[in-house]
């Protein structure tokens, strides 16, 4: 039985990250689905769980890593923007944060000074706003 199940798979993409995240949230979806009795979980969730299996038969691997490598990266900037929140809410005290108007560069000035005249430190781009 182990040898028919290891030529099946030969040749199919296999298990990923992305797949398991899609497994995980169909479970998920399916717990919500028990919980709150709102039929439409149910589906996603199954729907879910038959694409995370379609994902592993798969005979495309190129196609399959892209969509692994795409999942990553975001799952990365998640995680960054995570671990800088509990900074952030430090900052917030003492700190302003602006965007810059011409090249969206995130801008800090301290808190309680009125109207200031900020200079973007990478354009070099002046700005008027309220602290």
């Amino acid at each position: 039985m182990k040898e028919k199940i290891n030529r099946f798979m030969q040749g199919r993409y296999g298990i990923d990250n992305y797949s398991k995240f899609l497994v995980a949230t169909s479970l998920i979806l399916v717990l919500l689905a028990n919980i709150t009795s709102f039929s439409v979980f149910t589906f996603l969730g199954l729907g879910t769980l038959i694409y995370a299996y379609i994902r592993v038969l798969s005979n495309k691997p190129a196609k399959r890593w892209r969509e692994n490598q795409l999942y990553l990266q975001h799952k990365r900037k998640v995680l960054t923007r995570i671990k800088k929140l509990p900074n952030d809410v430090k900052q917030k005290k003492q700190y302003r944060f602006y965007r810059c108007p011409s090249c969206k560069q995130k801008v800090r000035v301290p808190r309680g000074k009125n109207k200031i005249r900020i200079t973007c430190p990478s354009c070099r781009t002046q700005f008027v706003k309220k602290t």
